[in-house]
């Protein structure tokens, strides 16, 4: 858990606020196919919860956001 991983989920938002959408798509789409959290780890809850979990909702908010065009079709996997 981490390396990579928790670097692309704390930089998906600003894929999206650089209006990079072809990136930002095919980040979510390696997130929900390469992440889980299914691991047993001691890790750090405040650096979890920055990263980890606030990439993954701002991710998610401005994916469902039809009106910005950053990934037509997105059916909710970050949250999954």
């Amino acid at each position: 858990w981490g390396n990579m991983s928790l670097t692309l989920l704390d930089t998906l938002d600003m894929l999206a606020l650089l209006n990079n959408a072809s990136e930002f798509s095919r980040a979510v789409r390696w997130c929900t196919e390469h992440v889980s959290f299914d691991v047993n780890k001691t890790v750090s809850l405040f650096e979890t919860n920055i990263r980890a979990l606030g990439g993954l909702i701002s991710a998610h908010l401005l994916a469902e956001d039809e009106t910005l065009h950053l990934m037509p079709g997105y059916d909710g996997g970050l949250l999954r």
